[in-house]
């Protein structure tokens, strides 16, 4: 038996949020990330590092495993719902970690003057030809 074709506009709705989706899954594992590097030092993140990665892996297999047996259940809302208050929950637990902990970046530390010349730059684009291509793409781009 085939299946009714989808309206148009549900298809269109379907695809942004596959790519909202996809777009906010990459910008939350990126801030996860950074905000690791700022909360552990580096024998810290030698140690911590595998551990949080493997339980992000097993996390993500696990619950989508388990929304996938729950899904005619609950059904699509529920769990829309129980993914929002996951979200809060996890927004929540960054702040507490943050509170607790305060990011080596944020230590105060004796300023240090950086030196060097505005003419410094050009000579070391000069000098090296990773960033005399890169410079090279970006001018053919915007020419």
């Amino acid at each position: 038996m085939c299946r009714p074709k989808a309206p148009r506009w549900l298809d269109r709705n379907f695809w942004i949020y596959v790519v909202f989706h996809a777009l906010f899954n990459l910008l939350l594992v990126s801030l996860l990330w950074a905000l690791m590097a700022d909360l552990f030092n580096i024998a810290e993140s030698k140690r911590l590092f595998p551990a949080i990665a493997v339980g992000g892996t097993l996390g993500a297999l696990a619950g989508s495993a388990c929304a996938a047996c729950v899904a005619h259940w609950l059904g699509h809302y529920t769990l829309l719902l129980i993914a929002a208050a996951l979200l809060e929950a996890s927004g929540w637990t960054t702040r507490i970690v943050t509170w607790t902990r305060i990011p080596r970046s944020l230590q105060p530390t004796a300023p240090e003057p950086i030196g060097g010349h505005w003419l410094g730059g050009i000579t070391g684009l000069g000098r090296s030809p990773y960033l005399l291509g890169i410079a090279m793409f970006v001018r053919k781009l915007c020419h």
